[in-house]
């Protein structure tokens, strides 16, 4: 499960999360490096734990 905090829009619909969370994985899967803070901040996302191997 995601530990994942919204701290935006919090009439953020299904297909959103969907679609943040394809990005997610293709960010993930093609960089090794992984999302940072300034990236977190500027999609109004705070990551608890990194979504690696969900």
């Amino acid at each position: 499960m995601r530990d994942i905090v919204w701290r935006g829009n919090p009439s953020l619909t299904r297909s959103g999360w969907d679609l943040l969370e394809s990005n997610f994985v293709k960010l993930f899967q093609g960089n090794s490096v992984g999302i940072t803070g300034e990236f977190c901040s500027e999609i109004g996302l705070s990551f608890i734990t990194p979504p690696i191997g969900m």
